[in-house]
């Protein structure tokens, strides 16, 4: 184990990890508005096209309902290397835990509004599994999409279905550092003027480093392929608080 742990150490300083969307497992928030994440990530790394790479910054307060119940609103700017962009999403969701017991089980529900005008409109539900120790733990999210793309010959919607399955392990290396890996997959299908089957996989590592009691500094670099199968990288960083 200690060899495992010092590989993922090696690696993520290898990859310059100043990561993107941040990972982490879920939880309930506290009472009232108590949680804010902020993050900025550098995206698409290595892509040709200038359109495709870009920056972008991330907004995510949270508000707890109760103690299983929280609910949280996400908005995301975007800056590409063409120098366009501006509001990317806004997402609102909810996250409520079913059971804690030797695994903890938590379901989510988000609506979002993305693109030019935020005139996509993303409909998902989904869940996310723990099981953890002291020292490690594994965590798996299945989440499931729903959006309109354009219409059939009769004048109907077509409703395109997208799943995203991810896959991770954290590790305690410290009592202020946790390492995670993460492995994403999206497929899709039911889409008309988009590929349907398997869009997307990628590897993430995290670094997320304890700075106060209620402040975490998120890290994260993010392997996957871009258009036409190129490599492309994330990279971003950010500050989770709780209070």
């Amino acid at each position: 184990m200690q060899i495992l742990k010092w590989i993922l150490l090696i690696t993520i300083l290898i990859c310059g990890a100043l990561p993107a969307s941040a990972i982490h497992t879920l939880e309930p928030y506290g009472p009232g508005a108590s949680y804010l994440e902020i993050q900025a990530q550098r995206r698409s790394h290595g892509a040709e096209s200038d359109s495709l790479r870009g920056w972008s910054v991330e907004l995510k307060p949270g508000w707890g309902i109760s103690s299983s119940l929280s609910t949280y609103l996400e908005v995301g700017l975007i800056s590409t290397d063409r120098y366009d962009g501006g509001l990317d999403f806004v997402t609102l969701g909810i996250l409520r835990n079913i059971f804690d017991r030797s695994m903890r089980g938590d379901l989510i529900a988000e609506i979002q509004a993305r693109g030019e005008g935020l005139r996509r409109n993303i409909r998902s539900v989904g869940y996310e599994l723990n099981s953890d120790s002291e020292q490690w733990g594994l965590y798996m999210r299945d989440l499931w999409s729903w959006q309109g793309d354009g219409e059939d010959l009769a004048g109907d919607v077509i409703v395109g279905r997208s799943r995203l399955l991810t896959e991770g392990i954290w590790m305690q290396m410290s009592p202020t550092v946790q390492l995670l890996v993460e492995a994403t997959q999206e497929n899709l299908s039911g889409f008309d003027t988009m590929n349907n089957g398997t869009r997307d996989t990628a590897w993430s590592i995290g670094y997320n480093r304890n700075l106060t009691e209620n402040v975490v500094l998120l890290m994260e670099a993010r392997r996957s392929s871009g258009p036409a199968d190129e490599k492309v990288w994330d990279y971003g960083f950010g500050l989770m608080m709780n209070w």
